[in-house]
């Protein structure tokens, strides 16, 4: 808790904490130790209002670049933007643009759980999953929020985005989609999975939560039909992992 906490202040302030591993000075060759550096500033807005959430990080196996989604829940746009770097966290610079228009839209009022999530696959194509829809006046459970994902071939600097899940209006049930997860088969990059939870929360509609995965074969361009792997208790949304074997594993 004091760690999440930690972390929530570090990104509320505009900052993140940047972790080296390494052997630490004077120290006996017994194994690596972690040396937490001085946290350098991610982002560069000076609103004292700021609010940046649901950060996630992903590194580049290739040239290391590292990339970081956040949201700004209490700004003017309520986009999903990301961050690189070239310098191990040393310093940062804007990505490229992740949202298409109308559905600019990724920061839901008093939301929890990812707002996006972000994975590098083995060739070094870079994959950002996110939820967004209109501006929907900052209420929580209004419709739609549709699912996309976007993708960079040029290590983050430019993406093509695209809808993987069109949420219908006027249905919650599925039409409410939040906390977009994602990972990729790390020996064949074709293969991206994305999760997300799906329906309206409370005791009269517990049966509508679902835990959806979809799956792609062809690098994230196009998605098979959503499958819920929760049972009638409902669920949320799911964190995944591919085994060397191909098989996906989702918690």
């Amino acid at each position: 808790m004091m760690v999440d906490r930690l972390r929530q202040m570090l990104l509320a302030s505009g900052l993140v904490a940047v972790v080296s591993v390494g052997p630490a000075v004077g120290a006996q060759e017994t194994g690596p130790s972690a040396v937490v550096t001085a946290a350098a500033q991610v982002t560069a807005d000076p609103a004292p209002a700021r609010a940046h959430s649901s950060p996630q990080i992903a590194r580049d196996p290739r040239t290391g670049t590292l990339a970081i989604v956040e949201s700004d829940p209490r700004g003017e746009s309520r986009a999903c933007k990301l961050h690189l770097s070239t310098t191990g966290g040393a310093t940062w610079a804007p990505g490229g643009e992740l949202m298409m228009k109308p559905w600019t839209d990724c920061a839901f009022y008093g939301e929890y759980g990812p707002m996006a999530s972000v994975a590098f696959g083995r060739d070094g194509t870079l994959y950002v999953a996110f939820i967004a829809s209109e501006v929907l006046n900052r209420a929580r459970d209004l419709t739609p929020r549709h699912f996309f994902l976007a993708r960079s071939s040029d290590g983050g600097r430019s993406f093509a985005t695209a809808k993987a899940f069109d949420a219908p209006d006027g249905n919650p049930d599925i039409g409410l989609n939040k906390g977009p997860t994602l990972t990729v088969d790390p020996n064949d990059p074709k293969k991206v999975y994305i999760g997300w939870r799906q329906g309206i929360r409370g005791a009269s509609a517990k049966e509508n939560l679902k835990t959806n995965v979809a799956a792609s074969a062809d690098g994230g361009r196009t998605f098979g039909p959503p499958v819920n792997i929760a049972d009638e208790r409902g669920g949320d949304y799911p964190w995944m992992a591919v085994g060397p074997d191909g098989v996906l594993h989702a918690v």
